[in-house]
């Protein structure tokens, strides 16, 4: 069933698709949860993965976790244009984010994060080998650094430009956000 109908204007349409946003960050099993992440390489080539939404603000900033020797932590150091990919089948929703990419591998965010989540799940910042290394068997992942020795990083995308597709059969509905200079500019676009 559609979230976004066209009787709604656009606020509210808004509205929805960053409240399925704020939901899937404080619901594990929400469909937004998980969203493509999608950064250039040295080479200009795109490199998407799925990630998992650890944090949202409620209006353009999202944020996740990973090891800080990961390819998208290189990738980002390298060009901090990034964008996101979320969807519902259920709702039919999809929501694209286009932003820039800041690391945060220290200080008082970075330690309320490790406190409050990263530190939950430790093997996943504490492994002695780097994501990605060459392994001879699959056992070879599984030795873990001591807890004080983590390579966790936290990665903040900074919304300029999302847009909503919201798919209802031959009459899909799309609308667009841009922040710039401190305004935000909305406005339906052809889907």
């Amino acid at each position: 069933m559609p979230l976004i109908t066209r009787d709604m204007n656009l606020d509210a349409a808004w509205k929805k698709v960053l409240q399925q946003v704020q939901t899937a960050n404080e619901d594990p099993g929400h469909s937004f949860r998980y969203m493509d992440l999608a950064t250039v390489d040295a080479e200009n080539q795109p490199v998407q993965r799925t990630v998992v939404l650890r944090d949202f603000d409620g209006k353009k900033t999202f944020s996740i976790f990973t090891d800080a020797r990961s390819r998208k932590v290189k990738h980002i150091q390298g060009n901090d244009q990034v964008s996101l990919l979320f969807y519902d089948d259920d709702t039919k929703l999809q929501l694209s984010v286009q932003g820039k990419a800041t690391l945060l591998t220290n200080g008082e965010k970075w330690e309320r994060y490790w406190k409050e989540a990263g530190s939950k799940s430790p093997h996943s910042y504490t492994s002695a080998k780097a994501p990605g290394a060459i392994i001879d068997e699959p056992e070879d992942a599984y030795e873990w650094l001591q807890e004080e020795n983590k390579h966790f990083c936290v990665v903040r995308i900074q919304a300029y430009k999302m847009t909503f597709l919201q798919l209802d059969g031959k009459r899909h509905l799309r609308g667009v956000q841009e922040f710039v200079e401190g305004q935000t500019n909305s406005r339906w676009i052809a889907p």
